[in-house]
């Protein structure tokens, strides 16, 4: 009497079974859909942060051009005027140009031959070289006249300072230093100086 059952209830069996394949495939792809979005919606996060990023650099654009035009506008092929050291050459100190001709075997940049590159064996100057010397000017005047000209000349750069005092340590009165130093300011080309 149960023969009659038993198709029908392989038949359910197999029924179950296909719905139950028929279910995790269809939840597997709803995961993958979700997983998808999650995915997406973190990536356009990320976008909207890296165009939050851009127009805050394009609103400050014209500093950075303005710092660029600065930048540019130092490069000199032709050694700076003591005057142009601006509050430093306020202080009447001795500003000189070394003579570069003393060192052998170096050519100025606008002496390179084609193609930037220079003579066979003669690297190229990349730098004008200044020596700074003077007794008559205070510490205190000294030190804010050197941080106004180092900013206003960004490509200047102070290779060596020195300062000392003719008076004994302590001295309660403001007494001259006898300062030396050695600057550098880059020369235009210098960046294509040699390969």
């Amino acid at each position: 009497m149960n023969r009659p059952q038993t198709p029908f209830i392989l038949l359910a069996l197999i029924t179950l079974a296909v719905l139950f394949f028929e279910f995790q495939i269809v939840r597997g792809q709803f995961d993958a859909a979700m997983a998808t979005r999650t995915a997406n919606a973190a990536k356009q996060d990320e976008l909207d942060r890296r165009t939050a990023r851009l127009k805050g650099m394009k609103a400050d654009l014209p500093l950075y051009q303005e710092a660029f035009d600065q930048l540019l506008d130092a490069y000199s092929d032709a050694p700076l005027d003591p005057a142009q050291f601006g509050a430093l050459y306020d202080l009447n100190p001795t500003i000189k140009v070394r003579d570069n001709a003393k060192r052998p075997g170096l050519q100025p940049v606008s002496n390179r031959v084609a193609a930037g590159r220079p003579a066979a064996n003669q690297p190229a100057q990349t730098t004008w070289t200044y020596d700074l010397s003077s007794t008559s000017v205070e510490f205190h005047r000294f030190l804010p006249a050197l941080a106004e000209t180092e900013n206003n000349l960004p490509l200047l750069r102070f290779t060596k300072l020195t300062m000392t005092s003719p008076q004994e340590p302590f001295y309660m009165e403001a007494t001259p230093l006898n300062i030396t130093a050695t600057m550098t300011t880059l020369r235009s080309g210098a960046a294509a100086a040699t390969k």
